[in-house]
Order: structure tokens, then sequence, then C-alpha cells
């Protein structure tokens, strides 16, 4: 099962199973219920709820969720913002091939977020990204690079 939306159908019913699974201890559902909370499907937007089931999941290892609940600490929803927790499970989620992840931590680096600027880091994150396929990790690889 992949992501939902308004058009495919019963939103609260999709909300009750993947709650479901996710109580019965799934960090894939446990992670789909933070992005339940997080977009409104099926359940009242609720940033805080979208953070606690996204690190929940992240904490079991699962990667996507990792990756959410860096962008949640990333930009301060549902959580106090914070760039060293964001750039943590960035770097967590990264490890294990998201390339997404890749491209922030890249970014992060380059621009001294959470941790101190880095260029070479950040240099080797966007090389996996762009590997990956990040099709904007490209322009900030040539960016970082024109500086080293």
């Amino acid at each position: 099962m992949g992501r939902i939306n308004k058009a495919e159908g019963n939103t609260e019913e999709a909300f009750r199973c993947f709650m479901l699974a996710a109580n019965s201890g799934s960090p894939r559902y446990q992670n789909q219920v933070g992005a339940l909370y997080s977009e409104g499907l099926g359940v009242s937007a609720d940033y805080i709820e979208a953070a606690r089931w996204y690190e929940k999941s992240a904490q079991s290892g699962y990667m996507y969720a990792q990756a959410n609940i860096g962008w949640a600490y990333y930009a301060g929803l549902g959580v106090t913002q914070s760039y060293k927790l964001s750039l943590q499970w960035y770097e967590r989620a990264a490890k294990q091939g998201h390339h997404e992840s890749e491209y922030n931590l890249g970014l992060m680096y380059a621009d001294g977020l959470g941790t101190e600027v880095d260029l070479a880091k950040a240099a080797v994150w966007l090389s996996r990204a762009v590997a990956g396929g990040v099709e904007q990790a490209q322009a900030a690889l040539e960016k970082v690079t024109g500086y080293t």
C-alpha cells in the first residue's frame, strides 16, 4: 500500500486500517500514519502527531521515516526546529541510500546548518544524490565544487 489521496475513496477507513498496522508495530505504517496526520487525510492535520509517528518509525530504522522526521526538525513542524537533529536524521536515512536525504544533507553541510560548513562533505553527499537521480542535486554540486 502506498500513499492515499482524497480522490481514491474513504480516507477515514484507510486511516483506521493504517493505524491498526501502526499500533501493531509496523514501522512502515507508523510512517504512513505520520504522513496522514501531516497531510490531514482521513484525520485532522496534526503536525505534532505526525512527528510523533515519524519519530517512532524512525527509531526502528525505517529510512523514509528518518527522512520525514529530518524534515520535521528542519522546518519545525510538530517539533522544536533543530538543524542539528535534522542533520542527524537525514544522515541516518542517507546512509541507507535515501537519495533526497543525501541531497538535503549535502545542502546542510554546504550552508553550515546544524554543523560547520564542510564543502568536501557537501560534495560527497550531493554526488551520491546525483548518482541516485535527484535532479536538483547536480546544480547544487556544481555550486559547491566551484568553491573547493
